[in-house]
Parts: structure tokens; sequence; C-alpha cells
């Protein structure tokens, strides 16, 4: 299952799929049934949302930069990938070091509270997953291409 967060529409689409409802009847059940209480709408759906085997998500994201000193760093580094990141001299990389929380680049791992997990990506998919999901992305670029030049 693959929970594409690399925009709000794609999440939102994820979590109706998910849910098993429509956008409007989510509309519904959450501010008009549920009076917005995020708690309360999340225990009507528990199940489902327990259901969910989240050995075998595949979470799809972006990485959005942040800074607390007026862009120096982005002016002198420029905007770099999340491996520079976090294998340089970085804000994030800090932070996170701060909360104990570290990471190996080069063996792949990330390192929480001194348990060791791997983050190799190619050691989570199955090569025709990879492919399956790239042929995917581009026939979706393709699609938003023709409907902007029609």
């Amino acid at each position: 299952m693959v929970y594409d967060i690399t925009s709000s529409n794609s999440a939102d689409e994820w979590v109706l799929q998910v849910l098993g409802i429509t956008g409007e009847e989510f509309i519904e059940k959450y501010i008009v049934d549920f009076q917005k209480d995020a708690e309360e709408f999340m225990e009507h759906y528990l199940e489902k949302i327990e259901a969910i085997d989240i050995n075998k998500l595949e979470i799809v994201v972006l990485h959005v930069t942040s800074n607390s000193d007026e862009c120096r760093a982005i002016k002198k580094s420029g905007i770099c990938d999340l491996k520079k990141v976090l294998s340089g001299s970085s804000e994030l990389k800090s932070f996170l070091e701060e909360n104990d929380v570290f990471f190996d680049i080069e063996n792949k791992k990330m390192i929480l509270d001194g348990q060791k997990y791997s983050i190799d990506y190619d050691a989570y998919c199955r090569e025709e997953d990879k492919l399956n999901y790239r042929d995917e992305k581009l026939k979706n670029i393709g699609e938003k291409y023709i409907l902007i030049t029609k």
C-alpha cells in the first residue's frame, strides 16, 4: 500500500480510500457528526485504521526545508537533499541529535535510543514494485500534462 503525501490531494485520497468514504462523507462525518473532534472521529474509524499493515506501507514524501537563520545556510549551501543534510553540519541534524536521533547515511541506518534501524529503501521494495509505482506516477504526470494542454 502506497501512502503518497507529496501533496495534500494525494494524502486526502489515501485517507478516504483507507476509511472507505467519499470526500462528502468525510466532511459530513468529521464536521457535522463529530463536530471536528479528531479523537472521536478516529475512534469511529479505529478498526479500519488498525487494519493498516504498516509493514506493507510505503510512504512517499518530499523533503521540505526550514530555517531559523534568515536563510544564511540556504544561501551558503543551497537547498540540499536529505542525505546531504543528515551527513553534514545542519540545523536539522543538530536538532535530531539533540533528541537522540542519529543517522549513518553510508550504512543506511537510523539510530534511535541506541537501537539501529535499516533505512535502506531497496531492502524494503521488490524491483517490480518500484517499477510499477514509477510507471503509475509517470502515467499521472502524463494525464496532468494532457489536461493542461487541452
